[in-house]
């Protein structure tokens, strides 16, 4: 008697593969790792610099999960896209066009923020308004485009070419020509004002520090001072032209100088002297002085000849002395100490009877 046994399915053995042997001793169908797409880029601006349109952003930290961690290895591709006409960030692929394409590792950063800039964008757009949106590929998988930014394209503003330095004490001024033309000098502009740019190092660490802008509010003179020079090292600078808020020049010539702060802080002033239960309360004015350190309070009683310290360091302007004796006269003066040590003349002697 012959026995025959019916061949199985080529399709039935991969299913059998697929749902008993990698799961043997295990309940339950295969289970996969969830796909987590990434969060779109929420800090993100756009800004002409000369006749380049500069763009800025930071990458999010999490996953859109909220849980996993952004991997910056993982991102392969920026894509940069613009429009015309207004539209939202949803639509500009669809109604835009691909402004650029670029290979992340191609684009340079500084510490976490990154910097990418696209060139001759006056001869493309010259005083017109457009919408620009970003987004990136994370693995294979592409974020959501960030919000629009609108920019209005300028013919680029002309730079500050001659830019002076003086070194006066523990100020440091700024000097240099107005410039209100384009930088091929065909069209007068009005421009809003100046950005002043600083960065200190020591020698031969001059790449260690980056470039800080120092003016709150936008300077409107060709004159600038740095009141804040009392930290002993290179000081270099630059300054903008201001065209608008989103429009500025390239940077201004670079100009350095060395500072060694040998200059002491100002005198502490208005020194006074209250009782209390717990003794004597001394109190001045601070010292406005960037680089101020400390106060050192002294003290002799009215019988003794010398000063003798009482306090070495004080970091506010005011110390409650209670090593008093009742029916003593005791006389104060105070003087501030920068970081590098320099120390102010005395302040004016103030006395009081406990």
């Amino acid at each position: 008697m012959k026995t025959f046994f019916k061949p199985i399915p080529f399709i039935t053995l991969i299913l059998l593969n697929f749902f008993f042997l990698p799961n043997c001793g295990k309940k339950g169908p295969l289970k996969l790792d969830p796909v987590v797409s990434p969060e779109r880029i929420s800090d993100f601006s756009v800004i002409q610099v000369g006749d380049n349109l500069r763009f800025t952003w930071k990458f999010p930290d999490l996953l859109k999960d909220k849980k996993t961690k952004f991997d910056i290895n993982n991102v392969k591709k920026m894509y940069f896209f613009y429009s015309v006409k207004s539209v939202t960030s949803g639509s500009i692929r669809k109604r835009g066009a691909l402004l650029k394409k670029i290979n992340l590792n191609k684009i340079p950063s500084d510490k976490d923020k990154y910097v990418f800039l696209y060139p001759a964008i006056s001869s493309k757009f010259s005083e017109k308004k457009i919408y620009i949106a970003m987004y990136y590929k994370y693995k294979r998988i592409t974020s959501e485009m960030t919000d629009i930014k609108e920019i209005t394209i300028h013919n680029p503003v002309e730079p500050i070419k001659k830019l002076v330095i003086t070194n006066e004490n523990k100020v440091i001024k700024l000097d240099w020509e107005r410039r209100d033309t384009t930088k091929d000098k065909k069209r007068n502009v009005q421009i809003l004002g100046y950005n002043i740019f600083r960065k200190i190092s020591k020698s031969g660490e001059e790449m260690d520090s980056q470039f800080q802008k120092l003016n709150k509010d936008i300077v409107l003179d060709e004159h600038y001072e740095d009141s804040d020079a009392g930290t002993s090292g290179i000081y270099t600078y630059y300054v903008s032209v201001i065209l608008t808020n989103s429009n500025i020049s390239e940077r201004s010539n670079i100009e350095k100088v060395i500072v060694n702060d040998i200059f002491p802080p100002e005198v502490p002033k208005n020194i006074i002297i209250f009782k209390s239960e717990k003794g004597l309360m001394i109190s001045w004015e601070s010292v406005k002085d960037n680089d101020l350190s400390h106060y050192t309070l002294y003290r002799k009683e009215e019988s003794e000849l010398d000063f003798n310290i009482l306090v070495l360091k004080i970091e506010n302007n005011n110390y409650l002395d209670k090593s008093v004796e009742k029916g003593k006269v005791y006389l104060y003066y105070v003087t501030s100490t920068d970081k590098n040590g320099n120390e102010s003349d005395n302040s004016k002697i103030a006395s009081d009877k406990t």
